[in-house]
């Protein structure tokens, strides 16, 4: 226990080193100026819920953190909603006829999706050009699966804008209108799901400090949670918490809540975190393990995790958030 508290008041006190090996993915390519143009999910709607789905085939093979995702309106001006976020979550669907109706905006994103900004929002964007929408949590990516991307607001404060759309890009959506509230709104209402033409995009990515965790635990048993790609022999700090919030180390984003949970992982240790501080590894990775009190109420919730890798000269970088559901 002295150690992690050691380690953890280092981390106050460190100052960012960035680590920097980023990468761009067109989807389906670059070509922010050509294409039709269509408002979703960026419309005159009060309330919008989006969803849009990245195949694994334009994706790197191979894990990768996900920093930002870009698109490409057909006018210059600043949208902007008081209540805005975006997600992202795994799936192995291809589209959105697949999951049982009327759920299917659920079980396409799970309910431990990865929350990438949360607030109010205004986007500057510029015609024609791949226009960031500059979010704040990064997502983990297996380099497997198919990706779903979700957006929904409520509460728009401006005139709707255009974004390129491809036909390859399938998605699905609701809004105000259809439902009197789009952001928890199930997806049968409007269109028929598995409509195509989304919004061309381009991602932002890095292949550095990458977190991984299982994507369930059961009831009384462990699950894992890897770190890899970091800085070999740098040390490490895993935390966990119940929701998702933010807060800066020093300019370093961690995406969790400050909970029970959160300080339990910093300071409890053993039998329940294992190994959620050590040494990074010659390879630059490290695994840890998650074990799940036996406690069937438990069943249900959400537990994310990140981390913070340090060394002597200060905070090399943060990780991105993942989530796990305890099942029964």
């Amino acid at each position: 226990m002295r150690k992690v508290l050691v380690l953890s008041s280092l981390l106050m006190l460190c100052l960012v080193v960035p680590m920097t090996a980023q990468g761009i993915i067109y989807n389906p390519s670059n070509t922010p100026s050509t294409g039709s143009g269509n408002a979703w999910p960026f419309n005159v709607h009060t309330g919008w819920r989006f969803q849009f789905i990245i195949n694994a085939s334009v994706l790197p093979n191979a894990p990768i953190k996900i920093t930002d995702i870009a698109f490409a309106p057909t006018s210059t001006m600043t949208w902007a909603s008081n209540q805005f976020q975006v997600r992202m979550g795994h799936t192995t669907m291809n589209d959105f006829n697949t999951p049982m109706m009327p759920n299917c905006f659920e079980e396409m994103i799970g309910p431990c999706a990865t929350v990438m900004y949360d607030g109010p929002f205004k986007w500057a964007c510029t015609a024609d050009t791949w226009s960031p929408l500059r979010l704040h949590c990064p997502f983990g990516y297996d380099g497997k699966r198919n990706i779903v991307v979700e957006i929904r607001y409520n509460d728009r404060l401006t005139s709707g804008v255009n974004t390129r759309v491809d036909s390859s890009i399938n998605r699905a959506y609701t809004h105000t209108g259809a439902t009197p509230d789009p952001y928890n709104a199930p997806c049968w209402i409007i269109p028929i799901p598995g409509q195509a033409s989304g919004p061309k995009h381009c991602l932002t990515y890095e292949r550095t400090c990458i977190l991984l965790a299982s994507d369930t635990v059961k009831v009384g048993l462990s699950a894992g949670i890897n770190i890899i790609q970091g800085p070999a022999g740098s040390f490490y700090q895993i935390a966990a918490s119940f929701g998702q919030g933010g807060f800066y180390v020093n300019n370093c984003h961690l995406c969790l809540d400050v909970d029970a949970l959160f300080l339990a992982s910093l300071f409890g240790g053993p039998p329940i975190f294992n190994g959620y501080a050590g040494t990074l590894s010659p390879g630059g990775g490290a695994g840890a393990k998650f074990s799940c009190p036996n406690i069937p109420a438990l069943a249900g919730l959400c537990i994310y995790h990140a981390a913070i890798i340090f060394d002597a000269t200060g905070i090399r970088c943060c990780t991105n958030t993942d989530g796990m559901k305890i099942i029964p």
